[in-house]
């Protein structure tokens, strides 16, 4: 067989074998080229991925692709806000910042194993065929290389953290619990408002950023404990004393606590509540006989018995015990600087009208006149019978008021004037038994100076009892 022309054999199987092999290099120099070496700091590896971003920035606003253009100007944001906090020796959320592809990871903690990863596209070239279709993936690596150093790290600050605030929020969720089964339905709502106060503060502790944690409510319970333990200590009562002045000093105090436990005592018994009046007996009867040893130290002139102070809290139900469940006394007490031309001729009295038993027959009645003043002391007390158990009667509390007039007497010839109007607001005594304040004179809703003081007492306040917690620095003998 002749052999093939001259054109036509070897060459031409040269020429043709390369022809497969011609595209498949073609990658791995822009592979090459697009892989910046490893870095070897933390500050290296942003300012490599900052220039990256803002050159595909530039190119974007080049080509005229404005959204691409703003998608990386907002990635530069980031890596810039990175850098400065870097720099501030603060923490940044390395999971957020996007990572180009063939970049190594960032040299943060616990990925230095990581690095080599991103050469590992060009060493294998009989490789390229499997990694080539999904191209994604190289950037991919990176972005979940960062997550162990603040999550799958035993150990690390922010687990640290993370399970002090579960185990805090824990804390708060028994103590609600705790207190509902105690009947302590306010304090359960307290502590179930800062247990959750704890879901913001633990969903920033799992991604990574930090919480201040002086910033944490207190134990539950522990301010109370505190309260008990300790007590501050003014540097008055530091100053040094004689014998006999510390003696009186604990007489004085011992009396006071007496007077306290006896008035309180009357004040449940007249109430009702033989519970609490046998309570404060019992502290009476304690503090007589911590009295009785103060003084018999004092007379044989021993030395001072030892003593502590204690902060107790007392509840105390607020009645006034001298009316009836039907009455009501309506005060008024005086009038303060009225605006008048005349201030030390005018001579004035108050007209009032209280709406019961119901509006169309209201009780009015009028104080005695108060000569030469414009501010006059009436000191006038009116009782009234009021229908307590009347639903309509509650409701009469919360729609009207009761109104007063301030009038000035006339000359010969001459009728009376009125000076002003007060209009007092009955709501208050749904759940106060005596409302005492001083009130501005009207002119329908123009003040016009002056002021004019009542007061208006009852049993109990109409929906429900008013409870008082009382603080007392008490003293007790060892």
């Amino acid at each position: 067989m002749p052999p093939p022309p001259p054109g036509f054999g070897p060459t031409a199987a040269k020429s043709e074998a390369p022809t497969g092999p011609i595209q498949s290099p073609a990658p791995p120099p822009r592979v090459q080229e697009a892989d910046p070496p490893a870095p070897a700091t933390v500050m290296e590896a942003l300012e490599q991925r900052l220039a990256k971003f803002q050159q595909q920035e530039e190119s974007a606003k080049a080509e005229g692709n404005s959204s691409k253009a703003r998608r990386m100007g907002r990635i530069v944001k980031q890596y810039q806000d990175a850098i400065k906090l870097h720099r501030a020796g603060k923490p940044f959320p390395v999971d957020e910042l996007p990572t180009p592809p063939g970049f190594a990871p960032i040299p943060v903690s616990g990925v230095s194993s990581a690095v080599p990863a991103g050469p590992s596209l060009t060493l294998s070239p009989g490789k390229r065929l499997e990694p080539a279709s999904p191209s994604s993936s190289s950037p991919a690596t990176p972005q979940r290389s960062p997550l162990p150093s603040l999550k799958g790290v035993e150990g690390t600050k922010q687990e640290k953290q993370l399970k002090l605030l579960l185990q805090k929020q824990k804390q708060f969720k028994e103590a609600a619990l705790k207190a509902k089964q105690d009947g302590n339905l306010q304090l359960a709502k307290e502590y179930l408002r800062q247990y959750k106060s704890f879901d913001p503060l633990i969903e920033a502790a799992q991604g990574g950023f930090p919480v201040d944690l002086t910033t944490l409510p207190a134990t539950p319970g522990s301010s109370q404990v505190i309260e008990k333990e300790y007590e501050i200590v003014k540097m008055t009562d530091c100053l040094p004393g004689t014998t006999s002045e510390m003696y009186n000093q604990l007489i004085t105090d011992l009396h006071q606590q007496l007077k306290l436990c006896m008035e309180t005592r009357a004040h449940f018994k007249a109430i009702g509540d033989v519970a609490n009046a046998n309570k404060f007996e019992q502290l009476a009867v304690s503090s007589k006989k911590d009295l009785d040893t103060v003084k018999i130290a004092c007379n044989k002139d021993e030395p001072i018995p030892k003593f502590h102070y204690e902060r107790r809290t007392f509840d105390i139900v607020r009645c006034n015990t001298d009316l009836t469940d039907n009455e009501m006394e309506i005060s008024i007490l005086q009038g303060v600087n009225y605006n008048v031309p005349n201030p030390k001729e005018i001579d004035t009295y108050v007209r009032f009208e209280f709406p019961a038993p119901n509006n169309e027959e209201p009780k009015r009645d009028k104080t005695s006149t108060v000569y030469n003043t414009n501010n006059p002391a009436y000191d006038a007390k009116f009782m009234i019978s009021i229908p307590r158990s009347n639903r309509n009667f509650q409701r009469l509390f919360r729609r009207h008021a009761l109104k007063l007039e301030v009038w000035s007497k006339g000359g010969f010839l001459r009728s009376d004037s009125m000076v002003g109007t007060v209009n007092v607001k009955l709501l208050p005594l749904e759940t106060k038994c005596t409302v005492h304040d001083s009130f501005d004179l009207m002119d329908g809703r123009k003040p016009l100076g002056g002021k004019l003081e009542v007061k208006i007492r009852i049993r109990h306040p109409i929906q429900s009892k008013q409870v008082e917690q009382l603080q007392e620095k008490w003293l007790v003998v060892d």
